[in-house]
């Protein structure tokens, strides 16, 4: 081989050389890019699962509120329709004591 010819063998490898050691750092670089997004992702997902069990906490609390109002009416109303009768009767003897509570007690 020529000398000429090995020169330019040996611009060319050293030339090649620079690209893959800038290659090499350029890799590095977007690993470590990867890495801290995949820890972020990571943080992220973390928060969301925690924000989606307190939602999930909050959600089954309401039902459990919300089926003890519903139980209240029911018995209120229960009530109502049960103790009305006993009360529309009674309404003339409750009206009768009220009335002697109010004009005050006769002396006895």
């Amino acid at each position: 081989m020529s000398e000429d010819r090995l020169d330019r063998i040996e611009r060319l490898v050293e030339v090649i050389s620079q690209k893959v050691e800038a290659n090499t750092q350029a890799i590095a670089i977007l690993t470590q890019r990867v890495e801290a997004k995949e820890a972020e992702n990571q943080a992220i997902l973390e928060r969301l699962e925690a924000e989606v069990r307190w939602w999930d906490k909050r959600c089954f609390q309401l039902s459990r509120d919300n089926l003890s109002v519903s139980r209240t009416i029911i018995i209120v109303a229960g009530s109502a329709v049960i103790f009305f009768p006993l009360l529309q009767s009674l309404s003339p003897v409750i009206q009768k004591l009220m009335t002697q509570f109010t004009q005050g007690s006769p002396a006895g």
